[in-house]
């Protein structure tokens, strides 16, 4: 299968107010200098900060309050004096947000090739009809607003562009498919998977000359550049002449640590440890200078001789090329190692493999396990506010799933909300508050 570039959808997602969250774990693996460049340009951040107040304003359409927004981000708009009046109401907010955006879109149309269907890219943030307040602007708005909240996980990320919604997957997946939908001719040449220098029958014989008597290995994982499924899934496969030589695997995560780690320990089989990493700035954490310090530690103090590097960036290639004596295998994956971290790969002699070449293990519980974990999280919350994001089973679901970056089959679907949320219970505690039990 093919990988195709994410070089436009990229930049959709960040002019359209994608999460810095999303941005980083889904973008940034392989286009994080495009995003440096996108978070310095002023005018594709000023349209990024518009669209993500004017979704708050049709997400939370009859709560919504512009003075509840992050100062940081009206300071966006300060700076490009546009002034929009904190006590207004919601329609006034998105029509001077829409005018805004109609004003200042054009100024991102260099971000994309020239030969690209621009006028359906500017489309897709402007409102037609709600540029300024008419007789049928309140109409306009009252029909985007039902449109979204009818069908919100049809928008990419569940962020608002002004389009007709229908079930096309992630509009922003990559460059293929936006220019699919948007009606432009895709140029870019897809993006093969990277060539691994083994075989796919090599694979095993590979990882067994690292870990040869009397050599113990550990593996450190990058877990911010790494799929949690595909690692398991390579890992279940393993014969057990390997298994056994793996000492333990080092997990380098973000602080938040992201539930399919929490649990990896339970469903691998190996000693793990967990190692969160402080976040210097939104788009930048530490894990890899945790990762590569930890990597020397254990080569110098722990005696370890033989390590595995599960990631595809080539930050780690100083720590592999310093340690002369030690013995070094990157696991990559396709779809985030570059042809430059490849190159980069090669001249410096580093061996490594593709995670996609493992063959596929049964993951049913593994999954089953994270979207339980992130729903009692949901259910806790409940518990002690009385806050739920939602009641729609579906839209748990949904916001679930995508939290847990889990693709399921339908019946993998269906088995969860079989046993889980049509079966959740409302009680009443000693004290006479409600919460809800999910089932074991």
């Amino acid at each position: 299968m093919c990988n195709y570039s994410r070089t436009l959808s990229t930049t959709m997602a960040y002019l359209s107010g994608v999460s810095n969250e999303k941005l980083i774990r889904i973008y940034s693996p392989t286009n994080n200098e495009l995003l440096i460049e996108l978070r310095e340009n002023a005018s594709a951040t000023l349209i990024r900060t518009l669209s993500m107040i004017r979704t708050s304003a049709i997400k939370h359409y009859d709560t919504f309050s512009l003075s509840s927004y992050p100062k940081s981000q009206l300071k966006v708009l300060e700076n490009a004096d546009i002034s929009i009046p904190e006590n207004g109401s919601t329609d006034e907010c998105i029509i001077l947000l829409n005018r805004a955006i109609y004003e200042n879109i054009n100024n991102c149309r260099n971000l994309f090739p020239e030969d690209f269907n621009w006028q359906n890219v500017y489309d897709l943030f402007v409102i037609k009809g709600c540029v300024r307040k008419t007789k049928n602007s309140a109409e306009v708005i009252k029909t985007e607003v039902q449109k979204y909240k009818l069908d919100s996980n049809l928008y990419p990320f569940q962020v608002y562009i002004h389009w007709k919604p229908f079930d096309c997957g992630n509009m922003f997946d990559n460059d293929r498919k936006l220019c699919k939908i948007l009606g432009s001719s895709y140029t870019d040449t897809p993006q093969k998977p990277q060539e691994s220098l083994v075989q796919k029958e090599d694979l095993y014989t590979l990882i067994q000359n690292l870990v040869a008597d009397p050599i113990y290995t550990v593996m450190a994982v990058d877990c911010e550049n790494t799929d949690p499924y595909k690692l398991l899934s390579a890992l279940i496969g393993l014969p057990s002449s390997i298994k056994h030589k793996i000492l333990k695997i080092k997990l380098f995560t973000d602080a938040s640590i992201p539930a399919e780690w929490k649990i990896f320990e339970k469903q691998c089989g190996f000693p793990t440890e967990l190692y969160p990493a402080k976040r210097v700035i939104d788009h930048k954490s530490t894990v890899d200078i945790l990762l590569a310090t930890e990597v020397s530690r254990e080569y110098f103090a722990g005696k370890t001789e033989s390590f595995i590097i599960v990631s595809s960036d080539s930050d780690y290639l100083p720590v592999i090329t310093s340690l002369n004596n030690a013995h070094f295998l990157m696991m990559t994956e396709d779809s985030k190692c570059s042809e430059k971290t490849k190159d980069m790969l090669k001249t410096a002699g580093a061996v490594y493999c593709s995670l996609d070449d493992f063959p596929a293990a049964d993951l049913s519980a593994y999954k089953q396990a994270v979207l339980r974990y992130c729903l009692s999280e949901r259910i806790d919350t409940f518990n002690k506010s009385g806050v739920l994001s939602a009641l729609d089973y579906n839209e748990i679901m949904n916001s679930i799933t995508e939290q847990c970056r889990i693709t399921l089959t339908d019946e993998e679907r269906r088995n969860f909300i079989n046993r889980y949320l049509m079966k959740l219970s409302l009680n009443i505690d000693n004290d006479d508050n409600y919460y809800i039990e999910i089932p074991a």
